[in-house]
């Protein structure tokens, strides 16, 4: 970062408190800073497109920007052809994505006016290997329907968002709008 407002920065970020005792630190806060305040005293007064137009002249050896303009590279067509078939080879592959990630647990839980709901997966290999929603909220389903429904189901918010929509959610969790429930249960938060 050039020259940003750490203290937010900070805020954003959520590290786990045994994660930042485990590296010696005492806050991330301590970790997060700027370039700008390590530049020699001529370069403190930059802005952040001044101080990339300074990196680039350094990189290419030259005094002008206008001078580093000619080492400017236009993509072509096959270059864009290319990239997006990278994108859709790799990035935009479910399996290169999610099926080699590592097994993991994630808890999701919020208190609605209808009742709390407290969904914890289980996901391996990109897939939900087990699900199990606690709560005090109130239906006449059984939820464990619910759980069956996702259970291996792969864990995106694409996925878990359709299996949701084509529920009667209303039948497990009365009195919680069921965007609601989706955006607990489908969402990264």
């Amino acid at each position: 970062m050039f020259d940003v407002n750490t203290d937010s920065v900070a805020d954003a970020l959520h590290v786990p408190l045994d994660k930042i005792e485990s590296k010696g630190i005492k806050s991330v806060r301590s970790r997060v800073t700027n370039v700008k305040p390590y530049l020699k005293p001529e370069y403190q007064n930059l802005d952040t497109y001044q101080f990339r137009d300074e990196l680039i002249k350094k990189i290419w050896d030259v005094a002008t920007i206008e001078e580093a303009q000619a080492y400017e590279y236009e993509l072509t067509d096959e270059d864009k052809a290319g990239i997006a078939e990278i994108e859709q080879k790799l990035y935009k592959n479910w399996d290169w994505v999610y099926g080699k990630s590592p097994e993991f647990s994630v808890q999701k839980r919020k208190h609605f006016d209808g009742g709390t709901i407290d969904a914890r997966f289980q996901v391996e290999e990109g897939k939900i290997k087990d699900l199990k929603i606690y709560g005090d909220f109130f239906g006449p389903g059984d939820v464990t329907e619910l759980e069956d429904a996702l259970r291996g189901q792969e864990y995106t918010p694409e996925k878990m968002k359709e299996i949701l929509q084509a529920t009667d959610l209303n039948k497990y969790f009365v009195g919680i709008a069921k965007e609601d429930i989706i955006d607990l249960i489908a969402y990264q938060h």
